[in-house]
């Protein structure tokens, strides 16, 4: 949802590769964002902040731009997004924060290969779980709208720090990267997980796949509604109606070395079950890599 100085707004649906497009003749610039709904089992509703010269172009909403808009209006960017006379917000004081939380992130920037130089709010990038795409996976903020403090998580190590909201100048601590060969190892196994869904696609694209061709991307103990792996496999390569099936919002949580969490929403030739999210794990063989365990 793009909503203009004036308060009358225009929504758009996020297409599955994270990118929209809303048509903002006759808003009145700036513009506040939104971007809500429902990733990984997880509700979300982020926020950024646009201008006149921003329409055409990119303009992100992720939770780096909602801390960062957060921060130069003093409050959760969610109530400044809802406000009915917002004061506009001074493009000075964003660029302040935004190299703020870049100064708080830079370990973990550096861990991935992040360029120090990237534009948050404005830089295009894919959600492919490399580069910006893969800090998000690794960083996770969280905003207490009771006390204005948000807590900035490197999900890999555990380390945390946080951000008082109504204090523009508390921006001296950095978020720690103790290993980043633990980073970058999450961000390949990260990959590596999404890419059996890639594939799967990819199978089911035109045709019915043989069980031979895609045996290997599900575990041995893999049970899904007391089917195990041998009948399962049975079943949806014979079922002519999953011909064109496809996966969206696929969201992979590393929690050790060797397992993950996954969920993900699925469709076929283009029309998403958005409701059904399904919920399985990941399991990493020593000689197949990861495979999808449900049980």
């Amino acid at each position: 949802t793009v909503k203009g100085a004036l308060g009358n707004s225009r929504s758009a649906l996020i297409e599955a590769d994270g990118s929209y497009s809303v048509d903002v003749t006759g808003l009145t610039a700036p513009y506040r964002l939104r971007a809500e709904g429902t990733v990984g089992g997880r509700t979300y509703k982020l926020h950024s902040y646009a201008e006149a010269a921003d329409v055409g172009g990119t303009v992100n909403i992720t939770p780096f731009t909602d801390l960062i808009i957060a921060n130069a209006a003093s409050q959760v960017a969610e109530s400044y997004f809802d406000s009915a006379t917002p004061a506009e917000l001074d493009p000075a004081e964003i660029d302040i924060q935004e190299a703020a939380l870049k100064t708080k992130l830079q370990e973990v920037f550096s861990a991935l290969g992040v360029s120090s130089a990237i534009d948050l709010l404005n830089a295009t990038f894919s959600a492919d779980h490399s580069g910006l795409d893969a800090a998000l996976d690794v960083v996770r903020v969280t905003v207490d709208s009771g006390t204005n403090v948000a807590t900035i998580t490197n999900l890999i190590e555990g380390s945390s720090i946080t951000d008082v909201l109504t204090d523009t100048t508390d921006n001296t601590t950095s978020l720690t990267v103790t290993d980043p060969a633990a980073l970058t190892s999450s961000v390949s196994d990260t990959q590596a997980i999404a890419n059996i869904f890639t594939d799967l696609a990819a199978a089911f694209a035109s045709g019915l796949p043989t069980e031979a061709s895609i045996q290997d991307y599900f575990a041995a103990d893999f049970l899904e509604n007391d089917h195990g792996k041998s009948q399962f496999l049975t079943s949806i390569t014979t079922d002519p109606s999953l011909v064109g099936l496809m996966f969206s919002g696929v969201s992979v949580e590393i929690t050790s070395a060797t397992t993950a969490n996954v969920s993900f929403t699925f469709g076929i030739n283009g029309d998403l079950f958005a409701d059904e999210i399904v919920e399985w794990s990941a399991v990493k063989d020593a000689t197949l890599g990861w495979q999808l365990r449900c049980l």
